[in-house]
């Protein structure tokens, strides 16, 4: 951009000249013995822009402004687009999900579908969770010469540790196994002392007898089922779960779009810091 500044036939003007798109500022130049001022932008935002000249003045020239020139900024490069993080620091006991929020922020009028994925956490016992899990940046428009980021949360879940969860032997009392021994071993031994009186027929007798160790032989198989039990669940109980490694993970974030020739990818690391609970 270049801006001259004086009249024809009056003293040449000294001083500097800014550049504005609007009412922001692109930088400013210091007039030359000609009277001219140069700037060079590296880049503007896609689109029409309003350029000025505004002349600060010296002590013998007043201070002045341009018209406004009309300016159409075109993609300068490849289509593409950044990830970030609203929080890239994050701390949680293991088993208590932490979330932030990732924006895809498309470059040179990027406009596809990113999908999002992570790497680096510990397998298995961390999962990773998007929502949604494939964002697509607006197009560019006036209000948004680059386009309009895309957000999505991103949730980390932990596993909390959990022990072999031991069944107190006091609470064996209330256990309805025990009722299921004792019961038929009362029921045997009656039988078996009736079956011992005297004065009952043979028949009745005998009966009484077979009822009994009947009832003796199935008290006898539920102790031995019970007693069994609570043999494997205390002396082999189930094996604990030592949950999500305590430590300092980085996760990284990755996002992807297109195929061959027009894959476009973007990452953002993020810090996980497991702690004990």
């Amino acid at each position: 951009m270049q801006a001259a500044a004086g009249a024809d036939g009056a003293p040449l003007p000294s001083g500097s000249v800014s550049f504005m798109d609007g009412d922001r500022s692109l930088g400013s130049a210091v007039l030359d013995s000609e009277g001219k001022a140069t700037y060079s932008v590296d880049a503007l935002p896609l689109g029409e822009q309003k350029i000025t000249a505004v002349y600060e003045g010296d002590d013998s020239h007043s201070a002045s402004s341009s018209a406004p020139s009309t300016v159409n900024s075109l993609a300068s490069g490849v289509p593409g687009f950044t990830l970030s993080a609203s929080a890239s620091s994050l701390k949680t006991p293991a088993g208590v999900p932490v979330s932030t929020v990732i924006t895809a922020t498309p470059e040179n009028g990027f406009a596809q579908a990113v999908s999002l994925s992570c790497s680096g956490v510990p397998y298995a016992s961390v999962t990773c969770v998007f929502t949604p899990a494939q964002v697509t940046p607006g197009i560019p428009s006036a209000a948004a010469p680059n386009g309009v980021p895309a957000l999505s949360t991103l949730s980390l879940q932990s596993i909390a540790p959990s022990g072999a969860l031991l069944k107190d032997p006091a609470s064996w009392r209330n256990d309805r196994t025990t009722y299921a021994v004792v019961v038929p071993g009362i029921l045997a031994l009656v039988g078996l002392g009736l079956a011992r009186k005297r004065g009952l027929p043979g028949r009745i007798n005998s009966s009484l007898k077979m009822l009994g160790l009947l009832a003796l032989l199935l008290s006898g198989g539920l102790g031995l089922g019970a007693c069994s039990q609570r043999y494997s669940y205390f002396h082999r109980p189930p094996s604990a779960n030592p949950g999500t490694p305590v430590g300092v993970y980085t996760v990284t974030v990755s996002g992807i779009t297109g195929t061959g020739s027009t894959l476009s990818t973007g990452s953002v690391k993020l810090t996980l810091d497991i702690t004990a609970n």
